[in-house]
């Protein structure tokens, strides 16, 4: 018998949650590889799918999956020191994925280039980073990749 609780329905029922965080001091873009190319495989193997955002020295990631996973998956990202600030923007529970093509989707996303997004006009001009962000601005952000604004741009 394995050590592990069993999650229970609700544990594995599909999620969102989105956070920002801040890159710690010393932060490269070496370090950005590598936690790309971990998440990857680890999302894979766990059922997770995502959006990475990095601008200047702020991130912003969608997580989607079973409860139990992503809210595991949180908590390494809060004890990992590559990363400070961790602002849990939104969490909740969805019928499908928006992500689902992506392990880790990732892409360079200037906040600039939000404030000039179509209809979005004036709605980041208040942001300097995405840990500023509201939950109706995260909900915004996120519709722009769903409907395609930015979403060729990810790799």
């Amino acid at each position: 018998m394995s050590g592990e609780p069993h999650p229970t329905a609700v544990d594995q029922s599909l999620w969102q949650l989105v956070y920002a965080s801040a890159a710690s001091a010393g932060f490269e873009l070496s370090d950005l590889e590598d936690i790309l190319g971990v998440a990857r495989v680890r999302n894979a193997r766990d059922q997770i799918s995502g959006l990475l955002l990095f601008e200047g020295q702020s991130f912003l990631q969608v997580l989607e999956g079973p409860r139990f996973r992503i809210d595991a998956l949180m908590e390494k990202i809060r004890a990992d020191a590559r990363h400070v600030r961790a602002v849990l923007l939104l969490r909740e529970p969805i019928e499908q994925r928006s992500f689902a093509d992506w392990t880790m989707g990732y892409t360079r996303v200037a906040l600039g280039e939000l404030k000039d997004a179509t209809g979005v006009n004036d709605f980041f001009a208040d942001v300097s980073s995405f840990t500023d962000l509201d939950s109706t601005k995260v909900e915004r952000v996120l519709q722009l990749f769903r409907s395609g604004s930015f979403r060729q741009r990810v790799s």
